[in-house]
């Protein structure tokens, strides 16, 4: 899920406060010391790089992403800024 979560925000994002501003609308913390991503109700982060993205590749597809114009429309159809439900939140309730 949070892979997914990675992708959506990719393909709007440009540079990394967008990136972090996208994550952040999804209910999720970005710690770039650690570069590890957490949900509010999780107890650890999850490292980036064990999902298989490295710094490079992610400024490369921030690249991308600009170039191609397409952050534009997305952007302003973006549909996916609503938080994120966990299963266990509702357990949790």
């Amino acid at each position: 899920m949070l892979r997914e979560d990675i992708e959506i925000c990719l393909t709007v994002a440009t540079n990394w406060d967008e990136f972090r501003r996208v994550l952040a609308t999804m209910g999720y913390e970005v710690d770039y010391r650690r570069f590890t991503i957490k949900a509010k109700d999780w107890e650890r982060g999850v490292r980036v790089e064990g999902l298989g993205y490295t710094v490079e590749g992610i400024e490369k597809r921030f690249n991308e992403t600009y170039y191609s114009g397409h952050h534009l429309t997305d952007w302003n159809s973006f549909f996916y800024a609503r938080r994120r439900y966990f299963p266990l939140e509702s357990i949790r309730k």
